[in-house]
């Protein structure tokens, strides 16, 4: 039972982050301009070493949580879980500190000018809503499964 609850939590915490990474490149476009998929625009040398530093950081991170897991005897999914949701906390500030908010059209086209003053005083809270609906709609059978199992 709990090899299977940590796995799926494993893989909840993996779309979560995959949810929030696609979030940061602008897919959906909810808080930068999103490139078409046919524009062949090659990232000039400093977005190439700020994404090459992400991924670098994050897979020395990754290799020391496993090696520590095996050490102390820890689930290797719980320790993978736990640097995903590290991972998603990194990009989502990195995110609020680059762009300050959403676009202004997602505000129009949701609920016009109720949501203004949300977005206002919390402006990451579409960042919220999407990857936690999209790791819960996709990962919750998984969880509800394990439970069921054991």
């Amino acid at each position: 039972m709990a090899k299977d609850l940590f796995n799926s939590l494993f893989y909840v915490a993996v779309l979560y982050f995959a949810s929030a990474f696609t979030m940061l490149q602008g897919y959906p476009p909810f808080y930068k301009e999103s490139n078409s998929i046919f524009a062949l625009n090659s990232p000039n040398k400093d977005e190439f070493l700020e994404g090459m530093q992400f991924v670098l950081v994050a897979s020395g991170v990754v290799l020391a949580t496993v090696f520590l897991s095996w050490f102390i005897g820890l689930n290797v999914f719980l320790a993978l879980s736990a640097c995903c949701l590290c991972g998603v906390w990194s990009i989502r500030s990195k995110l609020k500190r680059t762009t300050d908010g959403p676009l202004p059209w997602v505000a129009v086209y949701t609920a016009s000018s109720l949501l203004f003053p949300l977005f206002d005083r919390r402006p990451m809270l579409l960042f919220d809503i999407w990857t936690l609906a999209v790791a819960g709609v996709f990962g919750f059978p998984l969880v509800a499964i394990a439970f069921m199992k054991g």
